[in-house]
């Protein structure tokens, strides 16, 4: 997968979208860069386990869990 001039803020939506989790960037790097990552699954690993190693061996952005509060909005239909 090729990000070409992308934002690390970007980066980080992207990585939310595939992980299905909430992602934050806290690096305070505002710079553009190229950033190229390959991941394959092997045996028993998840797509996501290889996306996540792939981000920590192949950038050295390490995706840790938090517990900050994240603002949310809802919206439900009304009958």
């Amino acid at each position: 997968m090729q990000y070409p001039k992308t934002t690390l803020y970007n980066f980080a939506l992207d990585v939310e979208f595939r992980l299905k989790e909430t992602v934050r960037d806290r690096t305070g790097l505002t710079n553009q860069f190229q950033i190229e990552l390959h991941w394959i699954a092997e045996n028993v690993e998840t797509e996501k386990d290889a996306y996540r190693k792939a981000v920590l061996d192949q950038l050295g952005l390490e995706l840790v869990p938090s517990r900050e509060p994240v603002e949310m909005l809802v919206v439900e239909k009304v009958k």
